[in-house]
């Protein structure tokens, strides 16, 4: 396997000849647009690279994925492990003047797990049984059993004024959020700026920037021109080739750092042929992954999956790397015959709008056709495509996942079964509906455990089975986290999470002018 090259590490904050400067406007060029800012109901990475720059959560990240205090100052966890006591810091304000306290952090909880807004945490909280609050600086919740994943699972969950929130309602707050974050909502113009200001008041630092304006531009091409021409400042996630040659001129700077992100073809466990394990064993071994990895990302941008656990994975797995199935067209053939589909099928390939996962997809098209099997191609915007995996309407689809550092993050999500979900085709990241007991079992125990070397042996289980025997998913890559910005940006940083920190314990974004 390639190993990933990290093209440039991130200018230090304070650059060595510049004095820090307060002022200016940064704008950002993004992939897609977020389908909302509400982070209660919200999980998706278009939606959670804007609206933590607005809302802050209780734990973070430092820039080596460690979990740190954020607007919890410390906590503690009982001997059984089920409940988990915050203390929270004190003097916090949310941007329109209301003060934060314990209620803010019950509301969120309850509202993540509230059934009627069908929002993204469903599965991912499913474990709190309920949230108390002992003072206005102290909350409790509570876990139905042991969770060693439970604090990283909350990096991402946002805390909104609760009272804004009630007053207004879900949908109405997706496009007016109110935080404790750095940057204040100013619009949202759709398909064009999404405008944050400066939080004056904001309680960790106050931020340099006057404000941010992100842009979702999906084509990489025409995103790496805006960079060169002055129309953004940052772009995110551009092509190999723009990378390659934007490293090379002395007015940008290319920032990459391998992630744990994990990018794939789903393929709906329950549908028509697809629901043959032969079937989607066939589809793995027909397609040159390798090949349509360097092809898009020419060694550079990703690195080629072989299971959800990227290199730098605590469950990383040499041993699924060498078992993987090889390409094998022939066999791929005769796997379809064996299944009963010696002619082949029809079928669709969903993607998101963005050039990469576009030309994924017509690859693998491609190669589908060389063993029978007819696919559609067809590329829709983010909150088109996200309905259409839920309600198990798709069959297939291209899309990606990071959701922070603990391995059970990256197989319990998106792999343990959840009837009850697709009876009603509600939210659930598990939207390819695979379902195995063993591996639920397997899962469950998994997460209470508090050795990491008894756990990483049932991950790495887990994965053979879900990979390899089932092959619920194809893997495609695991992308690096890539910022190009202009040499006056000072203080970037590429959040290995595939995000970008503007305002954190570790760097403040500013300008040079």
């Amino acid at each position: 396997m390639k190993r990933l090259v990290t093209l440039l590490v991130v200018a230090l904050i304070g650059s060595l000849g510049f004095a820090q400067q307060d002022g200016g406007v940064l704008r950002v060029a993004t992939v897609s647009e977020p389908t909302s800012l509400d982070p209660i109901t919200t999980n998706n990475i278009p939606s959670r690279l804007v609206f933590m720059q607005i809302h802050d959560s209780l734990v973070s990240y430092d820039e080596n994925l460690n979990v740190v205090p954020k607007l919890a100052e410390s906590w503690d966890v009982s001997d059984a492990g089920t409940e988990y006591t915050f203390h929270l810091r004190s003097g916090v304000t949310f941007q329109n003047g209301d003060p934060f306290t314990a209620a803010d952090v019950k509301y969120t909880f309850d509202q993540a797990l509230n059934s009627e807004l069908q929002g993204q945490w469903l599965g991912i909280l499913s474990g709190i049984t309920g949230v108390d609050v002992v003072d206005d600086l102290t909350v409790v919740v509570h876990v139905a059993a042991a969770d060693a994943s439970f604090i990283d699972q909350i990096v991402y969950l946002g805390i909104p004024n609760s009272k804004v929130h009630q007053a207004i309602g879900a949908d109405a707050y997706a496009i007016n959020p109110v935080g404790t974050g750095p940057f204040t909502f100013v619009s949202w113009e759709r398909n064009g700026d999404l405008t944050l200001k400066r939080n004056e008041t904001y309680w960790l630092t106050r931020p340099h920037l006057d404000g941010v304006v992100f842009r979702a531009i999906p084509e990489r091409s025409v995103a790496a021109v805006e960079l060169e021409s002055g129309g953004v400042d940052v772009a995110m996630s551009l092509s190999a080739s723009d990378l390659l040659r934007l490293r090379e001129d002395s007015k940008f700077v290319v920032d990459a750092r391998p992630t744990l992100s994990y990018y794939y073809l789903a393929i709906n466990n329950k549908q028509g042929p697809l629901a043959d394990p032969r079937v989607r064993k066939a589809l793995a071994m027909a397609i040159p992954m390798d090949q349509f990895v360097d092809t898009i990302f020419q060694g550079v941008g990703a690195i080629r999956a072989y299971s959800s656990f990227a290199p730098g994975s605590l469950a990383y797995s040499e041993q699924l790397v060498a078992d993987y199935p090889a390409f094998d067209p022939e066999g791929a053939r005769a796997l379809l015959a064996e299944a009963g589909y010696p002619n082949g099928f029809e079928t669709t390939i969903y993607t998101p709008t963005d050039s990469n996962r576009r030309q994924l997809g017509e690859l693998i098209q491609a190669a589908f056709s060389q063993v029978g099997i007819n696919a559609e191609v067809r590329s829709v915007e983010f909150g088109t495509l996200l309905p259409l995996t839920y309600n198990g309407e798709a069959p297939m689809w291209i899309l990606g996942w990071t959701n922070g550092v603990d391995p059970n993050n990256y197989l319990y999500d998106m792999f343990h079964s959840d009837p009850a979900a697709w009876a009603d085709n509600e939210v659930t990241f598990n939207s390819v509906r695979y379902e195995n007991a063993q591996v639920d079992a397997w899962l469950e125990e998994a997460r209470t455990l508090n050795n990491m070397g008894d756990r990483l042996v049932i991950y790495r289980e887990a994965a053979r089975v879900i990979f390899l025997d089932e092959t619920a998913h194809v893997p495609a890559y695991h992308q690096t986290s890539t910022l190009a910005y202009r040499t006056s940006v000072q203080g970037a940083f590429a959040d290995p999470n595939s995000g970008i920190e503007l305002v954190s314990t570790y760097n403040n974004v500013w300008i040079d002018n």
